[in-house]
């Protein structure tokens, strides 16, 4: 068995495997530095160490400016190391490249692997040449131990010279206007799951555990100012908060396990409000008392009810429920489209999956369309109705908004699971990456590298991650723990 420390020469967009531990530093230039060149937003940049086989490669992508300082990077390391504990591991460093164009990186690994394991250090420094190639050296030195702590095997480069060129500015490519770090919540589990929200002034993130998490431990509610692209204040909440949205004076967050609406001071972050909106499960392992998805018309927020199958409206100028709709399956995705209609992804007892059309001054069911295999959701903008089915080759539709009939397809390359409402048509996730999706085409129109998104396709229930604001999206970064602004 050989072990490598693989990863994408170019960016990167899996993520930590096997235990990687460490943090990478950065060595700042003195401060009587001249400025220098910087890596250019957009363009990946790829070197590689070493003949045959390659000893190291190094993958660089530019994911933001920082104010007085240079621009923030994500380097991805792919090593060779000839080990027998294990096959592949991946490693992954977001730092900065100094104001005068130089980076120095150090960053620590380790894993056990059946009581053994292996551990050491990378080492990366140089700096840039101009706006497309960078120059540096790589240095590494990993051991691997058996499980009664001897050395089995060892691996190490000292100062290997390697060349990291740019490639070409994708055409039509999203560029990352800034990059918001925002420290960890105050439980374990909220290091990576964020809800994002925005208002006229301010950007939420809801740091909070997994919807699976057998004990919901709450959440910490951060609010970052747009001008700074700083976080600016932060609050405990006791309620696990999975959706939310300002409407009038207040933030309204809802905490899905527990079937709760939440209203939020956006100033202070303090509650003012918890609502009871539907009873909780009686055992953590059924579903969700409420899906976690928020449709708006007005001042209302629908909400779906899970297992009492039903919609609810929740009238925020009164803080009650104003209507309950029973509708006959279990409802999870739900968005409002144009006059009173919403659209909602069911499953029935059987597993068979439908869109209904629902009058939501009424209750009434108004059209339906045939059963679905794999819904995944469903999303409505100004004028389209989407849905997203995982089960075929051409993954998203969109419907007639009154009959639900579907009236064009997108191939899955060109497919995007819908997140939120701009320009072209809505910003999305293909294969883990931030994608813009214009329906005239029903074709993907842009992309954004240096930033990867949790993959629709499979898994729990999407949570609202991303949300559109000032001019661009905000998409929360799980595996980076970064909030990310992105120019539309």
């Amino acid at each position: 068995m050989r072990s490598a420390l693989v990863a994408s020469a170019i960016v990167l967009v899996g993520s930590v495997g096997m235990g990687v531990s460490g943090a990478g530093l950065l060595v700042a230039p003195a401060a009587a530095a001249e400025a220098g060149p910087q890596p250019e937003a957009g363009r990946v940049y790829a070197g590689r160490a070493g003949s045959t086989p390659d000893l190291a490669k190094v993958g660089l992508v530019a994911i933001g400016a920082v104010s007085g300082s240079g621009t923030r990077v994500r380097i991805d390391l792919a090593l060779d190391c000839k080990l027998t504990r294990s096959e592949s591991l991946v490693d992954t460093v977001t730092s900065t490249i100094g104001a005068d164009g130089t980076f120095r990186i150090r960053k620590r690994i380790g894993t056990i692997l059946g009581g053994g394991g292996y551990s050491g250090e990378v080492r990366l420094r140089g700096s840039f040449v101009d706006a497309t190639t960078a120059r540096a050296t790589i240095a590494y030195d990993i051991s691997e131990d058996d499980d009664d702590g001897t050395v089995v095997g060892h691996c190490s480069v000292d100062g290997m010279p390697i060349a990291l060129h740019g490639g070409p500015v994708e055409a039509g490519l999203g560029r990352i206007v800034a990059s918001v770090p925002i420290r960890a919540g105050a439980a374990p589990s909220e290091r990576s799951h964020g809800v994002v929200a925005t208002s006229a002034d301010a950007v939420y993130v809801a740091l909070r555990s997994d919807l699976t998490a057998v004990r919901p431990e709450g959440s910490t509610l951060v609010r970052v100012d747009p001008t700074t692209n700083q976080e600016d204040r932060r609050s405990r909440l006791d309620q696990r908060i999975d959706a939310m949205v300002v409407i009038g004076d207040s933030l309204w967050g809802v905490d899905s396990s527990q079937g709760l609406v939440v209203r939020i001071d956006p100033e202070t972050l303090r509650v003012r409000a918890v609502v009871q909106v539907t009873e909780p499960p009686s055992n953590r392992f059924d579903d969700l008392a409420l899906w976690p998805q928020i449709a708006v018309q007005g001042d209302s927020l629908w909400l779906s009810a899970t297992l009492n199958q039903e919609l609810v409206r929740f009238d925020t100028t009164t803080g009650a429920v104003g209507a309950r709709y029973p509708i006959g399956t279990s409802p999870k995705s739900i968005a409002a489209g144009a006059g009173s209609s919403l659209y909602v992804a069911t499953e029935a007892d059987d597993r068979s999956m439908r869109v209904l059309r629902v009058d939501s001054t009424t209750g009434e069911q108004q059209a339906e369309t045939v059963p679905i295999l794999n819904l995944r959701t469903v999303f409505a903008t100004a004028t389209d109705v989407f849905l997203y089915d995982a089960s075929v080759s051409t993954p998203l539709s969109r419907l007639d908004p009154v009959s639900l009939a579907v009236v064009a397809t997108a191939t899955k390359s060109e497919s995007a699971f819908p997140l939120v409402t701009a320009p072209p048509g809505f910003w999305g996730e293909r294969d883990g990456t931030l994608v813009a999706f214009d329906p005239a085409s029903m074709t993907i129109a842009s992309k954004v590298r240096g930033l990867q998104v949790p993959s629709q396709d499979l898994g729990d229930p999407t949570v609202q991650f991303a949300a559109a604001g000032f001019n661009g999206i905000w998409v929360w970064d799980e595996g980076q723990t970064l909030l990310f602004r992105v120019g539309t």
